[in-house]
């Protein structure tokens, strides 16, 4: 799931304390999840894990907690997608 472009993140994963928690859009039912880089945990809310990176994910990678598809592909929002899902305000950060 890594890109090697600066995108946006929401913060540090609670989980594994390795990644960062990034925002992206289900392919299959357009749901915005936030998802770790690196353990790759999924969060159906991300205002959620954004308030509390302790927060109990609800799926891991490829599945999507919104639709309940076991094998999706997801697309991490740049700045405009960001935008448009009215989510700029959980922005901490930018980074590869």
């Amino acid at each position: 799931m890594s890109d090697s472009q600066p995108s946006a993140h929401i913060g540090r994963c609670g989980f594994c304390e390795q990644g960062l928690v990034r925002l992206y859009r289900c392919n299959a039912c357009a749901a915005v999840s936030a998802i770790c880089d690196e353990c790759e945990r999924i969060w159906r809310v991300p205002a959620e894990v954004h308030d509390d990176p302790d927060a109990p994910a609800d799926a891991a990678h490829p599945s999507c907690p919104a639709c309940a598809s076991g094998h999706v592909t997801w697309s991490r929002l740049d700045a405009a997608g960001i935008a448009a899902a009215g989510l700029e305000h959980l922005v901490a950060g930018d980074s590869t």
